[in-house]
């Protein structure tokens, strides 16, 4: 299990139901996910009937996506077993990814409690007290979505699992894919400074550049869909990655975070000091002056190498008397002076 925390940024690959209902493309995105670099793979755990009323409208994204119009059926569709959740563990670790689960019942959060090595809550459920007391007791880290909710029920989500380990809060707007209008990536922010826990992103916009921004901006934590092909029928494949646009997000963020680095001390770099020495300027006598004699400021120029005496000295020298000869064009150096 890898620990997340404010050290790197842990990248969660949501399978979510783009495996159609069909346990072989689950286990073939279980591997595509390890061979993309993610830390771990998330799918979604449920029962229809614990779920949605039998009649539930479908969102306007699933409609556009999908033959169905009601919840019910589709969600029957892309159901897999528990037997099946099992295997998909089991490959899981046989590849060196996290699991990670989203429960959408009860049942779902006890069937879990040994397979998980973090729960996830979706958005939908940020008010679902009784679900989320029921994870809070399982003692397990857990990661919790923010999406369409206010402040003040992140604030009662999170002090269910007060007595646990503290949730992880993703920010996420939830729409399908979302514009990026309206993904408003300083509420990271406030979710830092409100509750001082690890903040990340969960992204429903298309493509990888708003969650390499989140990146830039703090995020530790990146969730985002993806699909063996955007082509196929499902609510959720057109706004998910392709497999090689997965490969691109870890990539760049690594080299985000990479950029970031680890310092906030403002000094030159190591690459920075040989250029340092070339680029930079000494201070250089733009006449020839007899030892004995009072340079002035008009008597010097700044010019390349560094190496000298620095050009922000250049009132401390104005004055000095030179101890040596000193021709035209020549560096002066502190040993020039009295």
């Amino acid at each position: 299990m890898t620990q997340i925390s404010n050290k790197h940024v842990y990248v969660i690959a949501e399978a979510g139901v783009n495996h159609n209902g069909n346990f072989k493309t689950a286990l073939d995105m279980i591997k595509v996910a390890a061979d993309c670099g993610a830390n771990a793979i998330k799918f979604q755990v449920f029962n229809p009937q614990y779920l949605v009323t039998k009649n539930a409208p479908t969102a306007e994204y699933q409609k556009n996506n999908t033959e169905y119009t009601q919840q019910f059926e589709m969600l029957s569709r892309y159901y897999l077993d528990p037997a099946q959740f099992v295997e998909l563990y089991n490959v899981t670790k046989e590849v060196g990814l996290d699991f990670i689960a989203t429960p959408f019942d009860l049942a779902s959060v006890d069937f879990l409690e040994e397979l998980v090595d973090y729960y996830k809550v979706a958005s939908s459920d940020l008010n679902n007290l009784p679900l989320l007391q029921r994870i809070a007791e399982k003692k397990k880290p857990t990661i919790l979505s923010t999406g369409m909710g206010t402040l003040g029920e992140v604030e009662q989500a999170v002090n269910i699992f007060k007595d646990t380990f503290p949730p992880v809060l993703l920010h996420c707007t939830s729409n399908y894919p979302c514009t990026p209008m309206n993904v408003n990536l300083k509420i990271m922010d406030t979710l830092k400074s409100a509750f001082g826990n690890i903040v990340g992103f969960s992204d429903h916009t298309k493509g990888i550049e708003i969650a390499l921004a989140a990146v830039a901006r703090g995020a530790k934590v990146i969730e985002k869909h993806f699909t063996l092909d955007q082509n196929l029928p499902g609510p959720d494949h057109k706004a998910s990655l392709s497999i090689m646009e997965l490969t691109a997000l870890v990539h760049q963020i690594d080299r985000v975070t990479t950029a970031i680095g680890q310092s906030s001390l403002k000094q030159p770099t190591d690459s920075e000091l040989p250029i340092k020495q070339i680029a930079r300027r000494s201070m250089v006598l733009n006449k020839n002056i007899k030892k004995g004699k009072v340079v002035r400021a008009e008597d010097i120029i700044m010019l390349r190498p560094e190496g000298g005496i620095s050009p922000d000295k250049l009132d401390i020298v104005d004055g000095l008397i030179l101890t040596c000869d000193k021709p035209k064009d020549s560096i002066l150096y502190w040993s020039d002076f009295k």
